[in-house]
């Protein structure tokens, strides 16, 4: 399952950066987007040595909305390479099923 919910990351990824292309093209969101790509952009600057690390925290935590889809749509509006996401997504996978596993194996 680590690696079905890793795989699926890859055409959300491609699919959410389109999407945002396509929206900025288009006259009704185009403000929109600017504004949350500037606001990302200007912080983005002291996250990107971060940023796989914080992928990996963000999908690790296992609770409602921190997985694999909004993981790769975070990294899509952070411009991240396919490659970094994919891998942060499949290390915090690992850490969510060890997480999950421990915690219904009273482990912890």
């Amino acid at each position: 399952c680590i690696i079905g919910s890793t795989v699926i990351g890859i055409p959300i990824l491609l699919t959410f950066r389109y999407m945002l292309d396509y929206l900025k093209v288009k006259g009704y969101f185009k403000c929109f987007v600017d504004f949350v790509e500037n606001k990302l952009h200007n912080r983005a600057k002291k996250l990107k040595s971060l940023s796989i690390v914080g992928i990996v925290l963000f999908v690790g935590v296992p609770l409602p909305t921190t997985g694999t889809w909004s993981a790769a749509c975070i990294a899509s509006l952070l411009r991240m390479r396919l490659k970094d996401a994919i891998l942060g997504i499949f290390l915090g996978n690992i850490v969510s099923g060890c997480v999950v596993f421990a915690i219904s194996y009273h482990i912890f």
